[in-house]
């Protein structure tokens, strides 16, 4: 097995075009090498045919997104702006009930996934449940409102500089000594 670490590299720095095409089959056809891992290799090295591959297969395939990579993948598809793979994944964690509705709404803020947003905070806002699922969320977590990213809780109609002191105390905070930035 050759190294395709190194040889991809070196191909790619010194723009050796008939190279940068054998590794590209080979990472075609390499089935061992995790398809993000792969995918990665294709956007940094500028591999189209292995990227549109690997997104198509990834997009099409239901077992492609699982608890153990969903994480993984969306950061990968994010930074590297494939948006057919964001969008699978979003969808993936519209139906990940298992995953706390205010982690999900964080995705959605951090990788700007907004129809996941919109239909999770709809979902906690209309239901009355947002204060209490936010207050569940920080306590499994051991955080406090002070770490939420702004837009989560924004997205929950929940704006600190205006919370009743009451709703402070119960989410731990001491209402003289808050201050949101």
């Amino acid at each position: 097995m050759m190294n395709y670490d190194v040889l991809v590299s070196v191909a790619f720095r010194y723009n050796i075009s008939a190279v940068l095409r054998t590794v590209e089959s080979f990472l075609m056809d390499a089935e061992w090498i995790h398809p993000i891992r792969r995918l990665e290799y294709a956007v940094c090295y500028k591999l189209a045919r292995l990227g549109d591959t690997i997104s198509r297969k990834l997009v099409s395939s239901d077992t492609a997104i699982e608890k153990m990579n969903y994480d993984v993948l969306v950061s990968v598809a994010f930074r590297y702006n494939i948006s057919a793979v964001l969008r699978t994944v979003e969808s993936f964690l519209m139906d990940a009930e298992w995953i706390h509705p205010i982690r999900r709404l964080e995705y959605a803020v951090c990788y700007k996934l907004a129809r996941l947003g919109d239909t999770i905070s709809r979902k906690l806002v209309s239901s009355d449940t947002a204060i209490e699922k936010l207050h569940e969320y920080l306590a499994e977590n051991d955080e406090t409102i002070a770490q939420m990213h702004p837009d989560v809780l924004i997205s929950l109609n929940i704006h600190p500089d205006h919370m009743h002191p009451d709703v402070l105390i119960s989410l731990n905070i001491h209402p003289d000594h808050y201050m949101f930035s």
